[in-house]
Parts: C-alpha cells; sequence; structure tokens
C-alpha cells in the first residue's frame, strides 16, 4: 500500500483495530519484497532503542523524517521481523566497531 503522505499513512496506523500475526522473514521473501519494488533503499531511519512488549517480543524505536505528528512524536515501533524484512544496510559509527 503506497501512501501519498505521512500524514495519510499516521492515520492509516493509528486507525488499526485488529492483531496480524507476523511472517516468517526468510531469504527469499526478503529478496521476493525487492525485485517486487516492495522494498526499496530509498529511504533512512534511526534506530535508537529496543523494547520488549508485555510477551517479550522485541521492537526497535525508530526515529523518522515523517514529521512529529504521530502518537509517539516523530518515534515508531517497529518489530523485529519488519526490521529483518525491510533493512537493506547499516551504519554504525567507527568508534563502536572493535
Amino acid at each position: 500500500m503506497l501512501f501519498r503522505s505521512s500524514e495519510e499513512l499516521a492515520k492509516t496506523i493509528n486507525k488499526a483495530d485488529q492483531i496480524v500475526t507476523e511472517i516468517t522473514i526468510t531469504p527469499e521473501l526478503r529478496q521476493k519484497w525487492y525485485d517486487n519494488w516492495q522494498t526499496t533503499d530509498d529511504h533512512g531511519m534511526v534506530i535508537v532503542g529496543i523494547a520488549k512488549d508485555q510477551n517479550g517480543k522485541t521492537f526497535y524505536k525508530v526515529k523518522n523524517s515523517w514529521n512529529t505528528t504521530n502518537p509517539f512524536g516523530g518515534y515508531f515501533y517497529a518489530s523485529r521481523a519488519f526490521v529483518e524484512g525491510k533493512t537493506m544496510n547499516i551504519v554504525v559509527p567507527k568508534s563502536v566497531v572493535k
């Protein structure tokens, strides 16, 4: 699904009214998403933290460039599966690499 604006995306996210079962991310699925343009390398985001829900499931706190009008002030929480499925590259400061 494509959105014309960050406001349209935020409205869609905020009206979610059902629990969706996550899929298992495989190399084949990542390749399929890349081949059919569901995953592209045209947008950068910054992971600024890690959180766990009440069941111990890992989520990443992500700072995005959309704006600050969402309920989390410009941040969102991405599931581990989302990050595994959509990450194209990772940049880390040289000072943290040993």
